[in-house]
């Protein structure tokens, strides 16, 4: 009787393990809740992550006061939408960085004070990997840092203890993610650059990166040596997709 007692006990607890170990196999392999990227090849997203992107240049470029701060205000479909369709070809045209080989799709999700970035690794976007970090910016002298909260592998979420394990255990592996082109600016070891030079010689920087549930607001900065450039009527008003905002704190 005892002997079958412990028999059952240790098929009982082989199967727990199994089902959690099974579980936690799937949970890795699931995106997380949030994550529902738009379709890059979809032309009606493509039209919007342009208005974006040309709503976008058109506050950069306004004419301003001298030293005049002021806001921009962008939603997350805004965000996520330009991410999915322009962030390659600016990368390999904008940015001294090489693009990850199986980077397929980079998202954010906002939050009060704090930003998750997903990045989707495999061969195709429908197999990828996606890895998020928690992260809450801190902009200061035209960069920016981040300190990280959390990290997931799929729906499996680390912090703490937990998550400087798994950053370990992703060091020493000889992974093709190129995860670890990204790691350093999730943990704030390499700044990102946050000011803007116009090719008439004005300067704009990002003061601060103010965020909310679905809503992140850049407080910038326009400075230049001398009087204003006229903006080229053409850009005046054209593109409403991103609004100004107030520079005196959250709304």
């Amino acid at each position: 009787m005892i002997k079958r007692l412990i028999r059952t006990a240790i098929v009982t607890i082989v199967l727990a393990v199994v089902l959690i170990g099974a579980w936690a196999w799937w949970q890795r392999g699931q995106p997380p809740k949030w994550y529902n990227p738009p379709s890059p090849s979809d032309p009606v997203v493509q039209a919007q992550a342009e208005d974006v992107e040309m709503a976008v240049a058109q506050m950069i470029t306004k004419v301003r006061e001298p030293e005049e701060r002021w806001g921009m205000r962008l939603t997350e479909d805004h965000v996520n939408t330009w991410l999915a369709t322009r962030l390659h070809d600016w990368v390999d045209n904008q940015v001294d960085l090489d693009w990850p080989a199986k980077l397929q799709m980079v998202q954010m999700q906002l939050q009060p004070d704090e930003i998750t970035v997903a990045v989707a690794f495999g061969e195709t976007l429908d197999d990828a990997q996606v890895v998020a970090f928690a992260v809450t910016p801190d902009a200061r002298d035209g960069e920016m840092f981040t300190t990280l909260v959390s990290a997931s592998i799929g729906r499996i979420e680390f912090s703490g203890g937990s998550l400087d394990a798994m950053i370990k255990r992703l060091e020493k592996l000889n992974t093709s993610w190129d995860i670890m082109q990204i790691l350093p600016f999730a943990q704030g070891e390499r700044a990102i650059p946050i000011a803007l030079d116009l090719s008439d010689d004005r300067r704009v920087t990002i003061e601060e990166v103010r965020c909310k549930e679905g809503v992140m607001d850049l407080i910038c900065r326009t400075s230049f040596p001398g009087a204003p450039t006229r903006v080229d009527d053409t850009m005046r008003d054209s593109h409403p997709a991103v609004s100004e905002t107030s520079v005196n704190g959250p709304e």
